[in-house]
């Protein structure tokens, strides 16, 4: 009994880290579709466009699995 309950989770963790870039892409679209662009006022999104920003490039990385998960 333990070695079947064993081996049922070791292939759920194999499952998981197989399928887990297919998690994490799913998990992101949908985060990225609760905010559309109808729920912001247009004076909102002015305000936002005269604000003075910098954006480094190199600094932007993938988002691992935990992060996706926590909602960062």
């Amino acid at each position: 009994m333990l070695k079947k309950t064993i081996a049922i989770i070791i292939l759920i963790i194999g499952l998981l880290l197989i399928f887990s870039p297919f998690i994490k892409n799913g998990i992101v679209k949908y985060m990225s579709g609760h905010e559309t662009i109808e729920q912001y006022k247009a004076s909102d999104i002015k305000k936002n466009n005269e604000k003075d920003a910098t954006f480094d490039f190199e600094s932007v990385q993938l988002p691992s699995m935990t992060s996706v998960i926590k909602g960062a």
